[in-house]
């Protein structure tokens, strides 16, 4: 297993979650720390922890918070590679539960973890491809805990186009579990303690450095983009009862868009962390969303919006 955390000026965080998580006894995982051009001292972290599981890769100039991440993973050495943001924790006291049950299901292709778990539960594996591409596929999931056979990663056609992409956009894990889906191979829903996101009050008081404020993923023109993108890409995937599958995901983006949008104005701390100022969102102002929603992606291009991620025709 290959942890992959990218990162950028988090060292006061990154360290002691380094520590705990080395703490772990085995052998069989490593740790990637992928630093995007810090200037905090992350660059040290080899001589501060002395620690043969830990590498360091640096990044010769910044290339953005999202691609980093997908760096660090194609970095992997592992069977495995999981990716955890370096705001967030991976438990090093509960990794080994989650590495056992990888060994014993080595059916698993890819999967995910619940976040902020504090009891043990029974996990899930999904089998089908309607019920795989049902749960992993266009969710929108924060990305910490996403794990996938280090192979399987590489092979995807939809990777050198995300590394060749020129918008920001937060959801490529989205077309690579939708493509995974698609194919062979079970998915895991990981549902035991592993995967500790930072606090809202913790997100709150420090600001994005993913977003600039027109790019922000939740204001409605951005939604849009981002299901008009999910729905272009789901029609170049062989998939069996497709039709189905593309009303769920224009459906859920309409919920995702509208009221969705309206809880989240009204979440003070969320906000914070953008730059955005809470407000109440009118009916009247949900009705235009929702209306501006369906023109766009029913009429509008869903393959040039998804094509549009891209350096390059295809």
């Amino acid at each position: 297993m290959s942890i992959c955390i990218p990162t950028y000026n988090r060292y006061e965080k990154l360290r002691p979650m380094l520590l705990q998580l080395l703490a772990c006894k085995r052998e069989d995982f490593e740790v990637i720390v992928q630093d995007n051009c810090s200037n905090d001292g992350t660059q040290n972290i080899k001589e501060d922890i002395k620690d043969s599981r830990l590498r360091l890769i640096e990044n010769s100039k910044n290339i953005g918070g999202i691609l980093n991440g997908y760096g660090a993973l194609l970095n992997a050495n592992g069977k495995y590679c999981m990716i955890c943001l370096d705001k967030d924790c991976v438990l090093g006291n509960k990794l080994e539960d989650f590495l056992k049950t990888l060994t014993e299901t080595p059916a698993i292709s890819y999967g995910l973890c619940n976040l902020n778990v504090k009891s043990q539960n029974e996990n899930e594996i999904y089998t089908s491809q309607e019920e795989r591409f049902k749960f992993f596929a266009y969710i929108g999931r924060h990305p910490s805990g996403m794990f996938w056979k280090s192979q399987l990663l590489k092979n995807c056609s939809i990777i050198p186009r995300i590394l060749n992409s020129n918008i920001t956009f937060g959801f490529f894990t989205e077309l690579i579990f939708a493509e995974c889906s698609s194919k062979e191979g079970n998915g895991l829903c990981y549902k035991n303690p592993l995967i500790i996101t930072e606090t809202p009050e913790e997100a709150a008081q420090k600001k994005t450095l993913t977003y600039d404020i027109s790019q922000i993923f939740f204001l409605p023109k951005n939604r849009i983009t981002e299901y008009k993108i999910y729905l272009g890409h789901l029609e170049l995937l062989t998939l069996n009862k497709k039709i189905f599958a593309w009303f769920r995901v224009f459906i859920r983006g309409l919920k995702i868009t509208t009221m969705w949008y309206k809880k989240i104005m009204r979440d003070t701390l969320h906000l914070e962390h953008y730059g955005i100022s809470p407000r109440n969102i009118t009916t009247l102002e949900i009705i235009g969303i929702a209306v501006r929603y369906v023109i766009s992606v029913l009429f509008a291009s869903r393959k040039k919006a998804f094509n549009g991620l891209f350096l390059e025709d295809f």
